[in-house]
Protein backbone atom coordinates (compact mmCIF):
# COMPACT_ATOMS: atom_id res chain seq x y z
CA UNK A 1 0.00 0.00 0.00
CA UNK A 2 1.37 3.36 -0.57
CA UNK A 3 2.38 5.63 2.36
CA UNK A 4 -1.09 7.80 1.82
CA UNK A 5 -3.22 4.99 2.14
CA UNK A 6 -1.49 4.12 5.59
CA UNK A 7 -2.08 7.81 6.77
CA UNK A 8 -5.94 8.13 5.54
CA UNK A 9 -6.44 4.45 8.06
CA UNK A 10 -4.93 6.39 10.80
CA UNK A 11 -7.25 9.28 9.93
CA UNK A 12 -10.19 7.07 10.26
CA UNK A 13 -9.29 4.90 13.06
CA UNK A 14 -8.98 8.23 14.99
CA UNK A 15 -12.24 9.72 13.94
CA UNK A 16 -13.39 6.15 15.24
CA UNK A 17 -12.37 6.67 18.19
CA UNK A 18 -13.12 9.97 18.83
CA UNK A 19 -16.86 9.42 17.66
CA UNK A 20 -17.18 6.28 19.13
CA UNK A 21 -15.67 7.25 22.64
CA UNK A 22 -17.92 10.53 22.58
CA UNK A 23 -21.32 8.82 21.67
CA UNK A 24 -20.64 5.87 24.50
CA UNK A 25 -19.59 8.99 26.78
CA UNK A 26 -23.32 10.87 25.94
CA UNK A 27 -24.97 7.59 26.32
CA UNK A 28 -23.37 6.65 29.85
CA UNK A 29 -24.05 10.30 30.92
CA UNK A 30 -27.76 10.15 30.15
CA UNK A 31 -28.42 6.50 31.51
CA UNK A 32 -25.76 6.95 34.66
CA UNK A 33 -25.98 11.10 35.65
CA UNK A 34 -28.67 12.57 34.23
CA UNK A 35 -31.46 9.99 34.41
CA UNK A 36 -30.08 8.30 37.70
CA UNK A 37 -27.56 9.80 40.27
CA UNK A 38 -24.14 9.96 39.43
CA UNK A 39 -21.70 7.19 40.60
CA UNK A 40 -18.05 6.66 40.62
CA UNK A 41 -18.51 3.77 38.64
CA UNK A 42 -19.76 6.40 35.88
CA UNK A 43 -17.33 8.77 36.87
CA UNK A 44 -14.65 6.60 36.41
CA UNK A 45 -15.81 5.31 32.81
CA UNK A 46 -16.67 8.91 31.50
CA UNK A 47 -12.89 9.54 32.86
CA UNK A 48 -11.32 6.80 30.97
CA UNK A 49 -13.45 7.38 27.94
CA UNK A 50 -12.57 10.94 27.84
CA UNK A 51 -8.65 9.81 27.74
CA UNK A 52 -9.86 7.64 24.86
CA UNK A 53 -11.35 10.35 22.66
CA UNK A 54 -8.31 12.42 23.74
CA UNK A 55 -6.04 9.64 21.97
CA UNK A 56 -8.69 9.66 18.97
CA UNK A 57 -8.38 13.41 18.62
CA UNK A 58 -4.58 13.61 18.71
CA UNK A 59 -4.59 11.00 16.05
CA UNK A 60 -6.90 13.29 13.82
CA UNK A 61 -4.32 15.96 13.85
CA UNK A 62 -1.31 13.98 13.33
CA UNK A 63 -2.95 11.90 10.23
CA UNK A 64 -4.53 15.15 9.07
CA UNK A 65 -1.93 17.24 9.18
CA UNK A 66 -0.27 14.15 6.77
CA UNK A 67 -2.99 14.01 4.68
CA UNK A 68 -2.86 18.39 4.17
CA UNK A 69 0.63 17.37 2.63
CA UNK A 70 -0.25 14.81 0.49
CA UNK A 71 -3.31 16.66 -0.95
CA UNK A 72 -0.56 20.09 -1.66
CA UNK A 73 1.84 17.74 -2.85
CA UNK A 74 -0.71 16.53 -5.46
CA UNK A 75 -2.59 19.29 -6.10
CA UNK A 76 -2.21 22.76 -4.97
CA UNK A 77 -6.03 23.69 -5.21
CA UNK A 78 -6.03 21.35 -2.07
CA UNK A 79 -6.30 24.44 0.46
CA UNK A 80 -8.58 25.98 -1.65
CA UNK A 81 -11.10 23.52 -0.57
CA UNK A 82 -13.62 25.13 2.07
CA UNK A 83 -14.58 21.55 3.35
CA UNK A 84 -11.33 21.65 4.76
CA UNK A 85 -11.07 24.43 6.51
CA UNK A 86 -14.21 23.38 8.00
CA UNK A 87 -12.84 20.09 9.00
CA UNK A 88 -9.88 22.11 10.75
CA UNK A 89 -11.78 24.81 12.47
CA UNK A 90 -14.54 21.27 13.80
CA UNK A 91 -11.06 19.45 15.29
CA UNK A 92 -10.25 22.80 16.52
CA UNK A 93 -13.39 23.22 18.49
CA UNK A 94 -13.30 19.80 19.39
CA UNK A 95 -10.26 19.90 20.79
CA UNK A 96 -10.80 23.19 22.81
CA UNK A 97 -14.43 21.43 24.05
CA UNK A 98 -12.54 18.24 25.19
CA UNK A 99 -10.66 20.90 28.04
CA UNK A 100 -13.76 21.99 29.08
CA UNK A 101 -14.81 18.92 29.56
CA UNK A 102 -11.51 17.47 31.26
CA UNK A 103 -11.50 20.96 33.58
CA UNK A 104 -14.64 21.82 33.78
CA UNK A 105 -17.55 19.07 33.19
CA UNK A 106 -15.71 16.41 34.85
CA UNK A 107 -15.21 17.63 38.16
CA UNK A 108 -18.48 19.23 38.50
CA UNK A 109 -19.69 15.38 37.61
CA UNK A 110 -17.72 14.65 40.67
CA UNK A 111 -19.64 16.80 43.22
CA UNK A 112 -22.78 15.85 41.81
CA UNK A 113 -22.04 12.05 43.70
CA UNK A 114 -25.21 10.78 44.39
CA UNK A 115 -27.75 13.65 42.87
CA UNK A 116 -28.46 13.67 39.16
CA UNK A 117 -26.31 15.64 37.02
CA UNK A 118 -28.12 18.90 35.53
CA UNK A 119 -31.62 18.10 36.90
CA UNK A 120 -30.93 18.09 41.07
CA UNK A 121 -28.45 20.71 40.56
CA UNK A 122 -28.02 24.54 39.67
CA UNK A 123 -30.04 25.50 36.62
CA UNK A 124 -27.28 27.86 35.00
CA UNK A 125 -23.98 24.83 35.75
CA UNK A 126 -27.06 22.64 34.09
CA UNK A 127 -26.94 24.94 31.09
CA UNK A 128 -23.01 25.25 31.06
CA UNK A 129 -22.88 21.54 30.52
CA UNK A 130 -25.84 21.35 28.47
CA UNK A 131 -23.90 23.40 25.55
CA UNK A 132 -20.52 21.37 26.52
CA UNK A 133 -22.36 18.18 25.45
CA UNK A 134 -24.73 20.28 22.54
CA UNK A 135 -20.90 21.17 21.41
CA UNK A 136 -19.45 17.91 21.64
CA UNK A 137 -22.42 15.42 20.46
CA UNK A 138 -23.37 17.93 17.15
CA UNK A 139 -18.84 18.80 16.29
CA UNK A 140 -18.55 14.73 15.92
CA UNK A 141 -21.35 14.24 14.25
CA UNK A 142 -20.27 16.95 11.75
CA UNK A 143 -16.74 15.51 11.31
CA UNK A 144 -17.89 12.42 10.17
CA UNK A 145 -20.34 14.05 7.98
CA UNK A 146 -17.90 15.98 6.01
CA UNK A 147 -14.73 13.36 6.02
CA UNK A 148 -17.56 11.01 4.05
CA UNK A 149 -19.20 13.66 2.04
CA UNK A 150 -16.72 14.18 -1.26
CA UNK A 151 -20.01 16.14 -2.50
CA UNK A 152 -19.16 18.63 -0.65
CA UNK A 153 -15.59 19.09 -2.54
CA UNK A 154 -15.09 22.77 -3.77
CA UNK A 155 -18.75 23.43 -4.43
CA UNK A 156 -20.14 24.18 -0.73
CA UNK A 157 -19.10 27.66 0.45
CA UNK A 158 -17.78 27.55 4.09
CA UNK A 159 -20.23 29.79 5.06
CA UNK A 160 -23.16 27.13 4.36
CA UNK A 161 -21.37 24.38 6.48
CA UNK A 162 -20.25 26.91 9.26
CA UNK A 163 -24.43 28.30 9.44
CA UNK A 164 -25.35 24.70 9.94
CA UNK A 165 -23.11 23.59 11.70
CA UNK A 166 -23.59 26.54 14.21
CA UNK A 167 -27.79 26.52 14.01
CA UNK A 168 -27.38 22.81 14.85
CA UNK A 169 -25.50 23.29 17.73
CA UNK A 170 -27.71 25.79 19.16
CA UNK A 171 -31.33 23.70 18.25
CA UNK A 172 -29.66 20.71 20.23
CA UNK A 173 -28.92 23.08 23.35
CA UNK A 174 -32.20 24.28 23.20
CA UNK A 175 -33.95 21.16 23.56
CA UNK A 176 -31.38 20.45 26.61
CA UNK A 177 -32.36 23.62 27.86
CA UNK A 178 -36.28 23.13 27.20
CA UNK A 179 -35.55 19.61 29.11
CA UNK A 180 -33.98 21.86 32.12
CA UNK A 181 -36.00 24.23 32.54
CA UNK A 182 -39.64 21.96 32.34
CA UNK A 183 -37.92 19.78 34.87
CA UNK A 184 -36.91 22.52 37.52
CA UNK A 185 -40.13 24.17 36.98
CA UNK A 186 -41.91 21.00 37.96
CA UNK A 187 -39.71 20.41 40.64
CA UNK A 188 -40.72 24.16 42.13
CA UNK A 189 -44.45 23.34 41.64
CA UNK A 190 -43.88 20.58 43.92
CA UNK A 191 -42.01 21.85 46.33
CA UNK A 192 -44.95 24.60 46.75
CA UNK A 193 -47.52 22.13 46.62
CA UNK A 194 -45.72 20.36 49.70
CA UNK A 195 -45.28 23.66 51.56
CA UNK A 196 -48.34 24.46 51.10
CA UNK A 197 -50.29 21.26 52.26
CA UNK A 198 -48.18 21.58 55.34
CA UNK A 199 -48.93 24.79 56.29
CA UNK A 200 -52.76 23.83 55.73
CA UNK A 201 -52.09 20.83 57.96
Amino acid sequence: MEPVTFVKLAHLLGLIMGLGGALLSDYIVATQAVLRPVTHGAIRQIHSLSQFVALGLGLLWISGTGLAIFGIAMDARFVENPKFWCKVAIVTVLTLNSLLIHFFALPRMQRSLGRRLMFDGPRKEATQLAFIGSLSFVSWMTAFILGTAKEFNFRTPAWEIAAAYVLTVLLVWFLWIAAISGHHSWRDAKRRRAIARRSTA
